[in-house]
């Protein structure tokens, strides 16, 4: 298992993504992936074993309802390890 599993969205999926997180997400989606290569870019450079998992907005809200969770970055970060523990993949 990855020592940090970071949640990726792609730009097609952001509006959507907004609409769930909006008081969490920046306005753009360039913004976000400047925080999140940032992000993988400090990791990297801990060498933590990273793996990078595609979240799709109609799943996590799908995920939220089903555990009647609020939308907040906490679960996005949970679906994402949840995600990733179903792929089987140990890293990018």
């Amino acid at each position: 298992m990855p020592a940090l599993v970071i949640p990726i969205i792609a730009e097609k999926d952001y509006r959507a993504f907004r609409k769930i997180l909006r008081q969490y997400l920046p306005p753009h989606f360039e913004s976000w992936a400047a925080e999140t290569a940032k992000a993988v870019k400090n990791a990297e450079r801990l060498k933590a074993n990273i793996k990078r998992q595609p979240i799709a907005p109609d799943e996590f809200a799908a995920w939220l309802q089903a555990r009647k969770l609020p939308a907040d970055m906490s679960q996005l970060n949970a679906f994402a390890w949840e995600a990733a523990a179903a792929t089987g993949s140990s890293d990018d």
